[in-house]
This record gives structure tokens, sequence and C-alpha cells, in this order.
């Protein structure tokens, strides 16, 4: 499958391993290595995040090139239609591309980081920030 939003990556399957007591089991999603963005189908982001997976880390782009991959649209790498913009399955103030057809999602790289359960860097961060610029009156 093409990549929807670098539009010369390919992409890969990458098989997490979920293992718990009592479970051993598999979840296999899509990920582009050339922009780290990572295609999720549908039920797939719920169950990474139920088990509490961290386990895919994004890669590391320039702010301008993630900007513009949170801007482009890109088109379902299942159903080859354009995806919208959602809020993401989580507390972070995120939106990730989402195809309506095959209830598939789109991670841009940094964004994978920024659901997962648990502080991220990322989160911690936004959240810190958010927090002096409530101290500061938004300045």
């Amino acid at each position: 499958m093409d990549c929807p939003k670098c539009a010369v990556g390919k992409l890969s399957e990458v098989i997490v391993r979920i293992q718990v007591p009592g479970t051993d089991r598999e979840l296999t999603v899509d990920q582009c290595f050339t922009c780290q963005g990572v295609w999720f189908d549908a039920n797939e982001l719920e169950t990474y995040l139920q088990e509490k997976l961290t386990v895919l880390n994004s890669g590391v782009l320039s702010d301008e090139a993630l900007k513009e991959l949170d801007y482009k649209v890109g088109k379902c790498p299942r159903c080859q239609i354009p995806m919208s913009k959602k809020r993401g399955p989580s507390k972070r103030r995120i939106n990730v591309d989402y195809c309506e057809k095959c209830h598939g999602y789109w991670l841009d790289c940094t964004e994978v980081d920024r659901i997962e359960p648990g502080p991220s860097v990322m989160g911690m961060l936004e959240d810190f920030f958010g927090y002096l610029s409530t101290l500061t009156g938004g300045h």
C-alpha cells in the first residue's frame, strides 16, 4: 500500500506482540518508514490503546515537515478515498486522519507517541507549556 501522506513511501507490516499474563497475541499495523506514520485498520487503534502498548516510536522530522503532513488530506490506503480529520481517541489534543468507509485511522509520526496511554515526552511538554500559558495569561 502507498503512504497516504508522504506519497513516496510504502506501508510495511509491523507486528506488535501483546504479551500479558494469560495472553499472547499479535496486532499487525502498517507503517511508512519514510515519514514514520502508522495505519491502523478498524479496531486496531482501540486494541493498541486498550492494551496500553507503547512500542511504536515516532521518527524525527522537522517542524515544517510535521506541519505539512498534518495539514495534508491523505487518501485512505485501503479505500483510496479522502480521509477526514477527527479528534483522536485519547485525552491528548490531537486530530487524526479517519476513513469514513473502512473506519481506519492514520496517525502522523508524532501522533503515535502523543496518543499512547501514559506520559509521553510530547504530551508532557504540551501539558507543561499549556500550564505556563495559564500563568502568563497566554503570552
